[in-house]
């Protein structure tokens, strides 16, 4: 959604005001300025109060106008004792700001699972996204980055980059479907594979406000491998969250997450799946 440009909204009021009568334009307004200047001829005591009212509005507004970024801290976790004693917790921080030119994305995540005292997760994720609009046209370009550490896989740490173009298939108020093509590629460290790996990347992102409440997302990433042709590896997510107290932006989320590398040799470790629920705060 784009935001509208700051300092519009006190131009017009400065405008309303001398249309009005309630500030002449000798007084010095200035309708391109941020600020109004307090008239210089006497106001009657009613319209003295109308004028403080206005500005008050018209500051209200423009700093709404200026809080672009908007930040999600999401976390949950599971136990389980008795045959078997087990504990999962989930804790992820997410930014995002958008206006008419560009969008910047990104996420914060860390996983962590025991089983009888022995751990079974330990991951951290950081992940941002840059998407600049072309104006007139559905279609932007992008530059992504990411870095992963895994306990429990082959590789240790991973680092990847890719950067593209994507198209908007739709994108409305309540629903946004976004198409991404891309190059780049990724590098593991403490794996048996540490050499550069170019790959491609294509993506697919979809918003859809059900209803004023809540919201569902879905996103799959797939990259082949250009270096080893026959590779590949996806990432899919799909979530709902679903507000519970406005007063503090609180709600429920519930979401899957699946990744999947083809060049592992054992079969139990190409797939990796998860089930998150949990509370969510934005602010």
């Amino acid at each position: 959604m784009s935001s509208p440009r700051a300092g519009s909204t006190p131009a017009l009021v400065a405008a309303g005001l001398v249309a009005a009568g309630l500030a002449p334009a000798a007084a010095g307004l200035s309708l391109s300025g941020a600020d109004v200047p307090a008239p210089t001829t006497v106001l009657a005591p009613e319209d003295a109060v109308l004028l403080a009212a206005i500005q008050d509005e018209a500051a209200e507004v423009a700093s709404e106008e200026d809080r672009i970024w908007s930040f999600r801290v999401n976390a949950g976790g599971s136990a389980s004792f008795g045959n078997t004693d087990k504990q999962d917790a989930f804790a992820t921080f997410t930014g995002s700001r958008e206006d008419e030119d560009d969008k910047t994305e990104f996420r914060l995540a860390y996983f962590y699972g025991a089983s009888d005292g022995d751990r079974t997760d330990n991951e951290f994720e950081a992940s941002i996204r840059q998407d600049w609009f072309i104006t007139g046209t559905k279609w932007e370009y992008f530059a992504q980055a990411k870095f992963e550490y895994d306990e429990f896989q082959s590789w240790e740490y991973r680092a990847s980059g890719f950067v593209g173009f994507g198209y908007q298939f739709e994108k409305r108020e309540d629903f946004e479907l976004l198409g991404r093509a891309g190059l780049g590629g990724s590098q593991e460290f403490n794996s048996p594979n540490d050499d550069w790996r170019w790959e491609a990347v294509l993506g697919l992102d979809l918003r859809w406000d059900v209803t004023d409440r809540t919201e569902f997302t879905a996103s799959t990433e797939i990259f082949p491998s250009l270096s080893d042709f026959g590779e590949f590896r996806t990432l899919s997510r799909a979530g709902v969250s679903t507000l519970l107290d406005e007063e503090l932006n609180m709600s429920f989320t519930a979401a899957v997450e699946h990744e999947y590398q083809s060049e592992n040799e054992d079969p139990a470790d190409k797939n990796d799946f998860r089930i998150l629920v949990g509370l969510q705060f934005e602010f």
